[in-house]
């Protein structure tokens, strides 16, 4: 079984990919903008969250937009047993195909950690581990031009870019940085050789 950090360098495309979600207040302004810019994204989604703004993630999946598994509590604990890392992933895949009546075949881990029963728990439940090639590091809530000055400099032919909607367990933050960063990549991405895209497209899986 594979982990898939970026797609190949022969694509015209990159990911551009957000953590955590969804949240009621950056959620729906990311949604937006990506409408402004005809541009479809994936979005890793923890099942607690996702249990809490079951509407939101519907708008997400209808929208076109590729929506991945990224646990139920998002918990940081590389530790967990093969039965603690069943129900933290099946129990979150199960909530979010519930809401979008779609198979979930991606799965995010929480902070990237690779437990060592990872891999058979997701082959069991036919899911495929996705990381990133490109980290914003957008949580750690910058001025946006410094998160823009790391992202550009980086961006390339198959980049999967690593952003949050907001914060997993606090909805109070505000992640404009995020949202204004995300911007000028589309804007820039007008004049690019390369373009956004899904996952799927980016690694190019039939599904």
């Amino acid at each position: 079984m594979n982990i898939y950090f970026k797609g190949p360098s022969e694509t015209n495309t990159f990911a551009i990919t957000f953590d955590d979600g969804p949240h009621c207040n950056n959620t729906p302004r990311l949604l937006k903008l990506l409408s402004d810019f005809n541009t479809k994204a994936t979005f890793f989604m923890t099942g607690n969250n996702a249990s809490k703004n079951k509407a939101l993630v519907r708008d997400v999946s209808q929208q076109g937009h590729l929506i991945g598994n990224h646990s139920l509590n998002h918990l940081k604990k590389i530790s967990l047993s093969p039965q603690e890392l069943m129900h933290e992933i099946k129990t979150a895949k199960d909530i979010l195909e519930d809401i979008i009546s779609k198979p979930v075949t991606l799965y995010r881990p929480p902070y990237g950690f690779i437990s060592p029963f990872l891999f058979s728990v997701c082959q069991k439940l036919d899911l495929r581990i996705i990381l990133w090639s490109l980290q914003t590091h957008d949580y750690c809530r910058e001025n946006y031009q410094i998160i823009i000055k790391r992202t550009m400099k980086k961006i390339k032919a198959g980049s999967i870019i690593l952003f949050h909607e907001g914060h997993f367990n606090d909805v109070s933050l505000d992640y404009s940085n995020t949202i204004e960063t995300v911007r000028f990549i589309l804007d820039k991405s007008l004049s690019m050789k390369i373009r956004p895209a899904t996952v799927n497209q980016v690694l190019e899986f039939k599904d």
